[in-house]
């Protein structure tokens, strides 16, 4: 109740979330960016999937793999697959740090009428009303905040 919406930025989240266009958000870190489109999204009853690739995701996280439950092999849905089936936004905090091989998934899934194929199962998953993906970053696209194109994955630079 007394989180401060700045007029602007809730404006460009709402319209994003009403017509389920993807969104980058970048700043300065602790600028508010996560919270202001978690916020927006709780106001406007919007569910939200978060991620962060700072917590060392995997693709089984991201996507989804094979589990063994009670004696039966079944697929078990990542965040990105949860998030398409249910009309969710899907955000990717901190999008700088999403390793290659799984931020080359979100390129044709968020493009207009994009699908995501699960190989494990063979199902192609189309996005449902209010898909759509947000993104937040530091770097402003350009690789780290002093404009280096070097991004550090688990110690390596990329």
């Amino acid at each position: 109740p007394n989180y401060h919406f700045d007029p602007y930025a809730t404006k460009v989240i709402r319209s994003a979330l009403s017509m389920s266009e993807n969104l980058y958000v970048y700043g300065d870190t602790g600028c508010g960016k996560t919270t202001h489109l978690e916020q927006v999204c709780a106001l406007f009853n919007c569910g939200l999937i978060r991620i962060n690739p700072h917590d060392g995701i995997t693709r089984e996280m991201f996507l989804g793999g094979m589990k063994l439950i009670n004696n039966e092999t079944i697929f078990v849905e990542g965040a990105l697959p949860r998030a398409m089936k249910n009309g969710l936004v899907f955000l990717v905090d901190e999008i700088s740090f999403l390793p290659p091989n799984l931020t080359a998934i979100l390129n044709p899934v968020g493009e207009k009428g994009g699908k995501l194929y699960i190989s494990a199962t063979s199902e192609w998953i189309n996005p449902a009303p209010g898909f759509c993906i947000f993104a937040t970053d530091n770097t402003g696209g350009k690789g780290d905040q002093d404009n280096n194109n070097e991004v550090e994955h688990d110690g390596v630079l990329s």
